[in-house]
């Protein structure tokens, strides 16, 4: 393969990854936006233990919600986006969430039943769409950097 068509490749793998992460990006702000928020109160939580290809423990937090919407009440399960090893970390957002305490959570007006309750302006909620940004600009700087040399 030569450069310049390995250079296109990298550059098209940029394109589609920055394409990525603007749907995953508005798909998050829409959920900050167009989502209502409504007082749940916290049933169970617990952490979730699980395992990456290498065998590492992961953890997740689990919480179930009971709420309202428009008078017909839900108990809705949901888990954190976020994955880590970190389990002091996650044990202390399961903590945060004990049973009988009340947060504010944001629902989806077309599905009651899909919730989430970590939604926010910042880097856990973003995560996603900012490391396929991240990554997209690499593989795109990358393949312009390999097409510039070729000529």
């Amino acid at each position: 393969m030569n450069k310049r068509m390995l250079s296109w490749v990298f550059i098209s793998i940029g394109v589609v990854l920055l394409a990525c992460a603007a749907w995953a990006g508005y798909r998050q702000y829409t959920i900050l936006t167009r989502w209502p928020t409504v007082d749940a109160e916290v049933l169970s939580s617990r952490v979730i233990q699980g395992h990456d290809d290498e065998g590492t423990a992961m953890y997740s937090a689990s919480v179930q919600f009971r709420y309202a919407v428009e008078g017909k009440e839900y108990v809705t399960p949901s888990s954190s986006g976020v994955r880590t090893s970190s389990y002091p970390s996650v044990k202390r957002e399961v903590d945060k969430f004990a049973p009988g305490t009340r947060h504010a959570i944001r629902y989806n007006p077309v599905d009651p039943n899909d919730v989430t309750f970590e939604a926010g302006y910042n880097l856990s909620f973003f995560f996603l769409p900012v490391l396929l940004g991240f990554l997209g600009i690499v593989f795109s700087g990358i393949g312009a950097a390999v097409l510039a040399t070729s000529r």
